[in-house]
């Protein structure tokens, strides 16, 4: 990578600074002046560079590369409902095991194959690119794993994204048909779009 955009990374690992000329044994010395601040093993955020209100997303999205930002974490990053998650939220392959990371609270939740590839947004932020559950997408999650957020989370998410007419109901209709919960979402639909 060149060495002028690994300057603007906020987020870096060892391997990052010894791209920018600094060596593994420096890395002490500069978390003792404050140059570094360590967020989880093998993660710093830079001190010199402005951090951003969703730096933990970037953080996880850097640890957790097959990760995928979801559910209560993406309607906050998307607006939809009230929901200020105390953990992000992230969705793994289903062979995937949870990671331990030591500064971040996560909360995983597995998907197949086939829902890892279905409305998935990437992003950037922080310099690190990390994928994350489009609205629509994320609002028909939120019935799928109703069990685990409450039903009414879900039912928030879908109203509120009615009124701000994040989605139509075409769009929705075919994601609840693809996230297989059109079922389960039919019967609210059908409240809010009478």
């Amino acid at each position: 990578m060149d060495k002028r955009q690994n300057s603007y990374k906020v987020l870096v690992r060892a391997a990052d600074l010894e791209a920018m000329g600094y060596s593994r044994f420096q890395i002490p010395s500069m978390l003792r002046r404050g140059e570094l601040v360590q967020i989880s093993r093998g993660l710093y955020y830079r001190t010199n560079t402005p951090l951003s209100s969703q730096s933990t997303m970037a953080a996880v999205g850097k640890l957790v590369p097959k990760g995928i930002i979801c559910l209560l974490t993406a309607l906050r990053f998307h607006d939809i409902g009230t929901q200020n998650p105390a953990s992000i939220w992230v969705a793994l392959p289903s062979n995937y095991r949870t990671p331990k990371l030591s500064a971040i609270s996560i909360t995983a939740v597995h998907f197949t194959e086939q829902f890892q590839r279905i409305g998935i947004l990437t992003v950037e932020i922080d310099s690190v690119v990390i994928k994350i559950t489009n609205p629509v997408r994320t609002i028909a999650d939120c019935f799928r794993f109703r069990n685990k957020i409450g039903l009414d989370v879900a039912m928030e998410a879908l109203e509120d994204g009615a009124r701000k007419k994040i989605y139509t109901s075409d769009e929705l209709l075919k994601m609840a048909q693809q996230c297989r919960v059109y079922t389960v979402m039919e019967p609210y639909m059908e409240a809010i779009y009478r």
